[in-house]
């Protein structure tokens, strides 16, 4: 299931075998100008923690972005004790570094 707004996409998490709905991702904050987006994934169950899930979602959200909507970048804040997350985002290609609010004039 997806929900769409003009800058704002999400998601849903659902196991197949019992339609249970297991998490949410995002895409937010989407800047078409400036061809980036930001992205958030919520899995709130820990059952289905460290089962490969993550990694999926985050493929296919990161996906989403560049395919569908033509995105150059998406970029996300992460807590650096979220250890689990981190090797989700190194995995799914993100990189670490500072990311500094541009100018469109």
């Amino acid at each position: 299931m997806r929900s769409k707004s003009k800058d704002n996409i999400v998601f849903s998490i659902v196991e197949k075998k019992n339609d249970k709905l297991i998490g949410t991702s995002c895409l937010y904050l989407i800047n078409c100008t400036a061809r980036r987006a930001q992205f958030r994934i919520l899995m709130g169950d820990p059952e289905y923690y460290e089962k490969g899930i993550g990694n999926k979602v985050t493929e296919s959200a990161n996906e989403y972005g560049v395919d569908r909507l033509n995105l150059e970048m998406i970029y996300l804040g992460v807590n650096e004790e979220n250890l689990v997350a981190i090797k989700v985002y190194r995995i799914s290609g993100f990189i670490e570094g500072e990311y500094n609010e541009e100018i469109y004039i």
